[in-house]
C-alpha cells in the first residue's frame, strides 16, 4: 500500500502471542490456520477480503474510494506468482474452558 499513498489501509489485529497472553490464567486451546489463495486480479483479491469482512474499518481508518490510478499502482506493486495475485492471512480459533 505504500506505493499508493501514506495512509493506513490495513486494520491492526492482535498477534498470536498477544492472543495467547490474553488467555493466560484460563484453560484454553488455540489453533492458527494460514490460508492462502490466488486471484486473477488485485480487484478480485480485494473483493475476497471484503467478502470475509476484513475491510471493516476500525477506529482511526478513514473510508474512501480507490481511484483507478491507485488500483493500477497497487496492481504493479503486488507480488505475483505465475500471473496470479496471492493473498495469505492467518485465522486463530480457540476454546476457553470454564468449570
Amino acid at each position: 500500500w505504500q506505493v499508493v499513498d501514506e495512509r493506513s489501509h490495513a486494520n491492526r489485529f492482535m498477534t498470536f502471542e498477544q492472543i495467547q497472553g490474553a488467555c493466560e490464567g484460563w484453560r484454553y486451546t488455540l489453533k492458527i490456520h494460514e490460508i492462502s489463495q490466488s486471484y486473477d486480479s488485485v480487484l478480485s483479491a480485494m473483493q475476497s477480503l471484503k467478502g470475509i469482512g476484513a475491510t471493516h474499518l476500525h477506529d482511526g481508518r478513514k473510508a474512501s474510494l480507490m481511484t483507478r490510478q491507485q488500483l493500477q499502482k497497487l496492481s504493479l506493486a503486488w507480488p505475483q506468482k505465475q500471473g496470479q495475485f496471492p493473498l495469505t492471512w492467518q485465522l486463530v480459533c480457540g476454546v476457553i474452558e470454564r468449570d
